[in-house]
């Protein structure tokens, strides 16, 4: 075997590669795709080990097979070749060398199902929040947005149980927003009350350290209602945009916490042709 340990203080080492002696067929094969031994150290990425491979058989080659182990030692450098070594009979050395890299140095296959990437899930009411941030220029896909008074999106709540709010922002005190929109709907679905329900959970883990609000609307509310108390009754505030009043109080909310008077003149319903219809 040869192995990869470029700092030895740090323990750290990977197979890199394998030598099957064998005389003038001796078989040297090396991981040469800078997927693995780089992660150890970005030097190992910057070899030509498809070369380096080529030089170190030829040169074993070369020599009987009783002094090319010790041979291998002087030749090995970045990598490093075990000392003790196993035995093998009747095997064609390319098979067996093939098979060691096979077995011991290339990457595994996984066996395990793989990690599914959670899926945030945009409305039209969330599309429209986060275009009224942006032309106002107080939106942030990052985190330290915050610190900068701007909005950032999909704040980590809880990670560990899964809980992203839709926005957040911070004056002072750390507010987490979660809306809901159920424009257009003529009855709740099974999904539609499970988003409500774990909107209104992810307010109620930030309710101890932050300001939980949140944005709602609705066409027909005798539809709606079950799923907005379920978001309501955790939520500090709540802004029913589907009134001029709350709008407005939405935009003077916003612009005082993001210290941008100009967001008084603009609310969300302002921002595209399908909602000022809505609100006409």
């Amino acid at each position: 075997m040869l192995r990869a340990n470029p700092d030895p203080v740090r323990f750290e080492s990977l197979n890199a590669g394998v030598v099957v002696f064998d005389g003038q067929n001796t078989v040297v094969l090396v991981d040469a795709s800078r997927r693995r031994l780089p992660v150890l150290h970005p030097d190992l990425g910057r070899i030509d080990f498809t070369e380096w491979a080529e030089k170190i058989q030829d040169e074993l080659r070369a020599k009987p097979q009783e002094v090319q182990m010790s041979l291998l030692q002087i030749l090995s450098s970045p990598l490093i070749p075990d000392r003790n070594v196993g035995k093998t009979i009747g095997v064609d050395a390319l098979q067996q060398a093939t098979e060691l890299f096979r077995r011991m140095v290339d990457r595994q296959p996984g066996t395990l199902t793989a990690l599914k990437t959670r899926i945030v899930r945009q409305t039209k009411l969330t599309k429209e929040l986060k275009d009224w941030f942006k032309s106002a220029k107080v939106f942030s896909n990052k985190i330290e947005g915050l610190s900068r008074h701007l909005v950032v999106a999909n704040y980590p709540v809880d990670p560990a149980s899964d809980l992203y709010s839709d926005f957040a922002l911070q004056n002072g005190k750390l507010h987490i927003i979660e809306t809901l929109d159920l424009r257009n709907v003529d009855h709740l679905t099974p999904s539609l009350r499970g988003d409500a329900a774990i909107k209104g959970f992810t307010l109620n883990e930030a309710g101890d350290n932050a300001n939980a609000i949140a944005i709602v609307t609705a066409s027909d509310y005798s539809v709606a209602r079950p799923a907005i108390n379920m978001i309501s009754r955790f939520a500090n505030d709540v802004f029913d945009i589907s009134t001029p009043v709350e709008r407005q109080r939405l935009s003077q909310f916003m612009a005082t916490c993001l210290q941008k008077p100009d967001m008084v003149s603009q609310h969300p319903y302002e921002l595209s042709q399908n909602i000022v219809s809505m609100a006409s």
